[in-house]
């Protein structure tokens, strides 16, 4: 006990044992005294006591202990809530379905004006996360279908077959429960890539395709680079190391500005139209040709 607490418990007991009138007992019992004293320190002893078996609130728990007035009145902010709380019970495995009372119930949140009430009830039914049901009720709509690790691999198998792009791991967290356990479960079938974006995709990683390749090869292969050479550089390289190339009927690269050389002029004659063919041609001159005088 500090200093200063003592010397507030000798004021106390000085004061419970003075005469009336509230002049102060010049000898103050030691009884009360004592008592003053084990009084403050059970009350010091009680506080530490709760201080070190309180736990840090939840999220949840404090979102649910703050009163309504003090709550977002924001629209979007509240279908945030909806979306978040419905695809809380979709990673719990809860796949009942609530209905619109029960979503504001589930996040605590009923006291709203019929404006807000009408606008939440036609976002939550035309919300893309956001399943209706028979009845009324509504879940969470993953992007994915995926409840075991077989499913993930399959959609990943089924990806690459079609040549369709990869799979965004982000999409794979908020569609499957526990998918850091399947993507360990996986382990060598899959393979990630991080993007300039900073998004990391999901890869299968076919068996098939792991062939075995000598590091003389693999040297050989990052060794030659072929950036910044045009198709006819490469093959006059093949060639000069006699090495034959394809040959084929390819089509005369285009120009930059999207036309070929050298048919411009056929393909104006070819459109040419020959106009005023209701006159005769007695009528008629040719001026398309220059005219020779006959002083010259």
């Amino acid at each position: 006990m500090t200093q200063r607490a003592m010397h507030f418990a000798g004021s106390v007991a000085g004061r419970a044992g003075g005469a009336p009138g509230g002049a102060a007992s010049s000898k103050p019992k030691p009884k009360s005294k004592t008592k003053a004293m084990s009084s403050l320190a059970a009350m010091s002893q009680t506080s530490s006591a709760t201080a070190s078996s309180s736990k840090p609130m939840s999220i949840s728990s404090y979102a649910a202990s703050v009163p309504q007035q003090f709550r977002t009145k924001n629209k979007l902010g509240v279908l945030k809530m909806i979306v978040d709380k419905l695809r809380e019970r979709h990673m719990e495995r809860i796949n009942e379905p609530l209905s619109f009372d029960e979503i504001l119930k589930a996040i605590n949140y009923s006291d709203m004006s019929p404006n807000m009430r009408d606008f939440l009830q036609i976002a939550v039914r035309d919300n893309p996360k956001i399943a209706c049901k028979d009845g009324g009720k509504f879940a969470y709509k993953p992007l994915y279908n995926l409840k075991t690790s077989q499913k993930l691999l399959s959609l990943l198998k089924r990806k690459e077959e079609d040549g369709l792009p990869a799979v965004l791991l982000s999409d794979i967290r908020e569609s499957m429960p526990k998918w850091e356990k399947a993507m360990k479960h996986l382990n060598e079938n899959v393979v990630t890539f991080t993007r300039p974006d900073k998004q990391v995709v999901v890869f299968h990683n076919d068996a098939e395709c792991r062939l075995p390749i000598g590091a003389e090869y693999q040297q050989l292969w990052r060794g030659s680079s072929v950036e910044g050479l045009s198709d006819h550089d490469i093959e006059t390289y093949l060639n000069n190391a006699g090495i034959s190339t394809m040959k084929g009927n390819l089509k005369p690269a285009v120009a930059a500005g999207g036309r070929r050389k050298g048919k411009d002029k056929n393909r104006r004659g070819a459109r040419a139209k020959t106009l005023n063919v209701h006159l005769e041609e007695s009528l008629l001159k040719d001026y398309s040709q220059p005219q020779q005088s006959g002083g010259k």
